[in-house]
């Protein structure tokens, strides 16, 4: 018994399925692609959160004197860039 996959025709009872897929079948295949991509998103964005942590408590990046002041006076405006931004990292990670 045979079924239609793509332009491939594959024996149902074969023990190992993938065996009749090629390189761009078996891993270009968005079932096997997105988590992929899902899972090393996820891993990049967790090394880069936790770096830019380790660095930032051993040597403190303060603000310069007239953003610090800007900062202070407007503090809805920065929190609403901190969401914005923290926003577009969620979209990003899951994609």
């Amino acid at each position: 018994m045979k079924m239609l996959l793509g332009q491939r025709s594959v024996s149902i009872f074969c023990p190992l399925f993938i065996c009749y897929l090629t390189f761009s079948t078996r891993y270009l295949n968005p079932y096997y692609l997105y988590p992929v991509a899902v899972i090393v998103m996820h891993t990049l964005l967790l090394t880069l959160s936790w770096t830019f942590f380790s660095i930032t408590i051993n040597n403190p990046v303060p603000l310069s004197p007239r953003m610090a002041v800007k900062a202070r006076d407007h503090i809805q405006s920065v929190t609403m860039v901190v969401t914005l931004l923290a926003s577009f990292i969620s979209v990003i990670a899951g994609v």
